[in-house]
């Protein structure tokens, strides 16, 4: 999600994950629900790949968030499916074992995470800090599981560390911890997890560059390390998790490099930490906050995304509106001039973005899952990670979104009660 190369695969179920590692500069999105393996094996191994803030932050636990369908007389009931919409109209969102099948995937800055069903937790590449969580420090070409970890259910890869959020409600970390990004209360860095301090019933935890939140159970948000100019949770130098002061109705979280984004019950999007390039969305580029400023103009979203110093929004019925860096044009709305406000996405028409079912955003580049299975990516191509097959270097942003490459996805196939997840 910044600095480097990056590198965007596709997993065994279609999803694109987004890496720092031999192709590409950043992240991306999901391409298939998961439901391919999900179906095929159940009970087995199917794993959830885990990413960092470049990619957007992981989707809201299930039947946490408080939707406002209930109370929406426009609201037309229709099968529950996992796109962070309350389509049933019931007031929750993606409740009940929806979601079991299409667990949100992602990857990190240099090194990949994979959840398997047992809750057991696999990491590969760069291992410096540590951030492999294997007891070494030693580069992994293959997956090896994180030691100690107890079960997970939630795993977010940042910058140089990966944190799990456990069935315990507990959140555990990993890796690089010179600005206490790993929430023990230290600055050393640790090979393997060690465990947040203050923390439990935690529902969401989305890692960033060199910053770490989760999200409980009230809605409240905690972060501890470092998000730019501010340092929540590390006063004195010392790692901490710190709640966000007046934010208490958060249904989801996205870290950015030095930004983090909440998305509350009500659709509306506030965010904090570094702003010098509008990545607050505030309409302002000069002071940095610790407190959460209301990104202008957003009323009915349903998703939101942080990449490097941009940030998106995915609307119910509105379309996607970006904010922050457009160098590349990664906001998608045709020009590359940084926005301190929200500005539509016109990288894709409004037909097509009304079947938009993920948004993921890189360092230059952002992506967006359409409803059949489609993947649409627009911004920097410097190397490659737009997906049109094209080489290297070869057309160096694009202006209005292209479709990946070879990127065929089935329909998910059948429940055995009828239904399909998405």
């Amino acid at each position: 999600m910044w600095y480097g190369a990056r590198v965007s695969t596709f997993d065994a179920n279609g999803r694109v994950q987004v890496g720092l590692g031999t192709a590409v500069v950043l992240a991306t999105l999901a391409a298939s629900s998961g439901c391919a393996s999900s179906h095929a094996n159940p009970e087995g191994a199917d794993a959830s790949v885990s990413g960092a803030a470049a990619g957007g932050g992981p989707a809201p636990a299930q039947g946490s968030d408080a939707a406002t369908d209930a109370s929406d007389p426009s609201c037309v009931p229709r099968t529950e499916s996992c796109n962070n919409i309350d389509d049933d109209c019931d007031g929750r969102v993606d409740e009940g074992s929806v979601c079991a099948w299409c667990r949100k995937r992602m990857s990190s800055w240099n090194h990949t995470c994979v959840l398997l069903r047992a809750g057991e937790v696999r990491c590969w590449g760069e291992n410096f800090y540590g951030q492999l969580g294997d007891g070494t420090k030693r580069l992994r070409h293959t997956p090896v599981a994180v030691i100690g970890l107890g079960k997970a259910i939630e795993v977010s890869a940042g910058g140089d560390h990966t944190c799990a959020r456990l069935s315990t409600g507990q959140v555990t970390c990993w890796g690089r911890n010179h600005d206490g990004q790993l929430g023990d209360g230290t600055v050393t860095s640790r090979s393997t997890p060690v465990a947040v301090l203050g923390l439990s019933d935690t529902v969401e935890v989305a890692a960033g560059r060199w910053h770490t939140c989760a999200r409980v159970s009230t809605g409240q948000v905690a972060c501890w390390g470092n998000d730019g100019e501010i340092r929540p949770g590390i006063p004195t130098a010392s790692g901490l998790a710190t709640l966000i002061a007046g934010l208490g109705d958060a249904v989801e979280i996205a870290a950015g490099t030095w930004h983090t984004c909440a998305r509350l019950s009500t659709g509306q999007v506030t965010c904090w930490g570094l702003n010098s390039e509008g990545q607050l969305g505030n309409g302002t580029t000069t002071a940095s906050t610790a407190a959460p400023v209301a990104v202008q103009g957003l009323s009915d979203s349903v998703e939101i995304a942080a990449g490097g110093f941009h940030t998106c929004a995915r609307l119910r019925a509105t379309g996607m509106r970006c904010w922050g860096v457009n160098g590349r044009s990664r906001l998608g709305d045709g020009t590359t001039a940084s926005r301190s406000t929200p500005v539509a996405v016109t990288a894709v028409s409004a037909s097509v973005l009304s079947n938009s079912v993920e948004v993921a955003a890189g360092v230059e580049h952002t992506c967006v899952r359409l409803r059949a299975g489609e993947v649409k990516c627009w911004g920097g191509n410097t190397r490659g990670q737009l997906g049109d097959g094209n080489p290297f270097d070869y057309v160096p942003l694009k202006t209005s979104a292209i479709s990946v490459s070879g990127l065929t996805l089935p329909v998910c196939p059948a429940r055995s009660d009828g239904s399909r997840p998405e």
